[in-house]
């Protein structure tokens, strides 16, 4: 909802957290080669996020979406720009600079009407996460505290 424009700049795997970053912002750029991207929540026995799977869910089709969230699968990140879940691939060293580069032209542009076209873009996420944010968030918090999620997430940190 930051009413200027955001661009990320994702040089390394962006992970589950690392990926729900990404759908925060307007653009996202991502170096090419082995660059994970993913959420993959589900393979530790909790849920996306709610904010999140409507974030993904505005960015790309619908059916792409499932897809993420329910497989949970990490996927280079040039594999996904095709869905819209990543919008440049670049060689590593470019990413950053390209990113701040390309925001930087974004800002160039009449701030007023870029925070109108934004509060329009984010309108209907925000209209849904205040209508079942709350509900959604306790569910999210009984799972993630469940003694097997525990498990799975105490597991996991083993191979980090």
């Amino acid at each position: 909802t930051v009413p200027m424009p955001t661009v990320c700049a994702v040089k390394r795997h962006a992970v589950a957290g690392g990926t729900i970053l990404m759908l925060t912002t307007d653009y996202r750029f991502a170096a090419s080669g082995r660059t994970l991207v993913g959420l993959n929540e589900i393979r530790l026995g909790v849920p996306v996020p709610y904010a999140a799977d409507l974030m993904l869910r505005q960015l790309v089709a619908e059916r792409i979406a499932t897809e993420i969230i329910y497989r949970g699968e990490l996927a280079e990140a040039s594999s996904l720009q095709a869905g819209g879940l990543v919008d440049r691939i670049l060689p590593a060293d470019d990413v950053e600079p390209s990113a701040v580069e390309f925001a930087a032209e974004l800002a160039g542009f009449s701030s007023e009407a870029f925070a109108a076209l934004k509060e329009n873009r984010v309108e209907e996420v925000q209209r849904r996460y205040r209508e079942h944010g709350r509900e959604r968030n306790e569910r999210f918090l009984d799972v993630w505290f469940s003694p097997s999620a525990q498990e799975g997430l105490r597991e996991a940190a083993t191979k980090f």
